[in-house]
């Protein structure tokens, strides 16, 4: 999970307006199974829902 928390914090640093909420609305496969599942997986290492 460390190197998770760490790939975000690079990654927000590229994109600091990202969020959960951002993703699902840029993302046409936001609402599949997949998606739910990956949008879980950012929550779990820290990207804010808004």
């Amino acid at each position: 999970m460390e190197e998770a928390r760490k790939a975000l914090a690079q990654y927000r640093a590229l994109e600091p307006d990202r969020t959960i909420k951002v993703w699902q609305a840029t993302n046409n496969y936001a609402n599949s199974e997949g998606g739910k599942r990956y949008s879980e997986g950012l929550r779990l290492t820290g990207l804010p829902e808004e």
